[in-house]
């Protein structure tokens, strides 16, 4: 089972602008009030979880304890926000940014994504296509396999669906929101 590493997490977050002032003496000090900040902050803890790893909930604990000083409410946030699911005493990964080989990227040259962060373009839900990598206000990204037109019977409503072997995930998107892609190569 790999190990979680919170010495990584931390150094993700003091190298991220946006996140950096929740950071205090080596921890997490305070949780994000805004939602679209504390989805990013989760989205990075979650990165440390293997994807397809179930992880004892001692385990996960102590990580998240070196973390936050209310570690139960960290995690209690990462399954709310379906970064992480629960059963039988056990947590895995079910949500948030998969990173080729697993883990915080940080200023780590194995995380280098080889310049694609340069090919990112706005556009609207119409102008992504099956494969296209789509990151939302909210920060969280969709790796879209499909999607859905006229989603609950809405017209201007779409579901861009991620269905990988790391996750899968619907996220509804109403026409006219612009969001950034990352074009499929």
């Amino acid at each position: 089972m790999p190990d979680l590493q919170p010495q990584r997490v931390l150094a993700a977050l003091d190298g991220d602008e946006r996140l950096r002032p929740f950071l205090r003496d080596g921890q997490i000090a305070v949780m994000p009030a805004r939602r679209a900040r504390r989805l990013l902050l989760l989205d990075v803890i979650a990165q440390a979880f293997e994807p397809g790893t179930r992880y004892p909930e001692r385990q996960v604990s102590l990580f998240l304890r070196a973390l936050h000083p209310d570690y139960a409410a960290l995690r209690r946030y990462l399954v709310d926000d379906e970064f992480l699911s629960r059963s039988g005493g056990e947590y895995w990964r079910s949500g948030g940014t998969v990173v080729p080989g697993g883990g915080p990227a940080g200023d780590d040259p194995q995380w280098d994504d080889g310049g694609m962060a340069d090919t990112w373009v706005k556009g609207a839900v119409t102008d992504v296509q099956p494969g296209d990598r789509v990151r939302l206000a909210s920060g969280r990204e969709v790796l879209v396999s499909r999607i859905e037109t006229n989603f609950m019977g809405r017209e201007n409503s779409f579901a861009l669906i991620e269905d990988t072997p790391e996750r899968w995930f619907k996220q509804p998107v109403r026409d006219g929101v612009e969001l950034e892609i990352l074009r499929a190569t």
